[in-house]
């Protein structure tokens, strides 16, 4: 795993792991909700490049980010396994 998010609202959590797959399970039970594979570029795990995941400060939205690309999840479609949009940076994102 290289980085998680909870949350604003503590019902899920989201984890990005070294393969850019995006995992949302449920706090309270574990369930996975959503599993969208390489929403980011993948990284060595010696890498210094940083996935980043957040989630918005109403918990409507998650974003997450790696290399030159933001995609961003709409809390109601993470189970269509859908990303809203991505934008595309000419440099890497440092953080979100």
């Amino acid at each position: 795993m290289r980085n998680f998010a909870v949350d604003p609202l503590g019902e899920l959590v989201a984890t990005i792991g070294c393969d850019g797959t995006l995992i949302v399970s449920q706090v309270k039970d574990e369930a996975i909700i959503a599993k969208v594979p390489k929403v980011a570029k993948q990284t060595q795990l010696n890498s210094t490049q940083q996935l980043e995941l957040a989630w918005s400060e109403n918990g409507d939205y998650l974003y997450a980010a790696g290399d030159v690309s933001l995609s961003v999840f709409a809390r109601r479609n993470l189970k269509t396994q859908k990303h809203a949009r991505s934008v595309i940076h000419d440099k890497e994102i440092s953080f979100v």
